[in-house]
């Protein structure tokens, strides 16, 4: 079994090949993944994933809940957490409290931004004229919206801590469209309501998806994270 010395790995799964609309995201063929093919491959992933990063198996068993309902796995310093959508599975292991989130494409209202984001992050996204965003507003929408998805998800708190009160900033760093490829996106987080404890949160490099992942650690840490495409 393998043992890596990384911080995290992010491993994911993606459904059918995808073919690019333009701006890095992708239009979907095929059927999406039911909810009995998500939990399959979900746990297939783990059960790579655990040896590969911890160098042990993986033991259904130790998976326990918090009070909130987050899974978390009965042995210290072991954590993990999971993301699914349409077209696209993630998993994150980590060294210390995790939260990942996967998203593909689809068309996002002007009324979402209006409920979900801050000022400054309207400004990143843009004017939206009209009842929908456009390409490239839908492609930073999913870069904020997953970066709150996989802070609350570390936290634990899940969909009672709301997505308007964790807000991130990006700034110029975002990559150009189609070079999403290139590396690792940070985002600083701007918490209204914190969790306590630093955080450090992520966009990592996977085309046609937006996929970030928050580990529970120091802002000022660059811990090493690794990205695994599997199966």
């Amino acid at each position: 079994m393998k043992n890596t010395s990384a911080d995290c790995k992010v491993y994911y799964y993606i459904h059918n090949p995808v073919s690019k609309i333009g701006g890095g995201f992708s239009k979907n063929p095929g059927e999406k993944l039911s909810l009995k093919e998500q939990k399959d491959i979900s746990g297939k992933i783990l059960d790579y994933a655990f040896p590969d990063f911890f160098g042990e198996e993986f033991f259904r068993d130790k998976v326990m809940r918090e009070e909130q309902g987050k899974p978390i796995y009965a042995l210290e310093g072991r954590f993990f957490n999971i993301s699914h959508c349409n077209y696209g599975i993630a998993a994150a292991l980590s060294k210390v409290p995790v939260g990942v989130d996967i998203e593909g494409s689809r068309r996002v209202k002007a009324l979402t931004v209006k409920k979900c984001m801050d000022d400054e992050e309207k400004a990143y996204i843009g004017p939206i004229e009209g009842e929908w965003l456009k390409e490239e507003q839908m492609r930073r929408f999913f870069h904020l919206w997953t970066l709150k998805e996989s802070y609350v998800k570390m936290t634990g708190q899940g969909i009672r801590m709301p997505l308007n009160q964790v807000c991130f900033s990006l700034g110029d760093g975002l990559a150009p469209a189609g070079t999403e490829d290139k590396g690792i996106l940070y985002g600083k987080s701007r918490v209204l309501k914190p969790w306590g404890r630093e955080s450090l949160s992520c966009i990592l490099p996977v085309s046609g998806f937006s996929l970030a992942v928050t580990l529970g650690c120091d802002k000022d840490w660059k811990p090493e994270i690794l990205l695994d495409k599997v199966f």
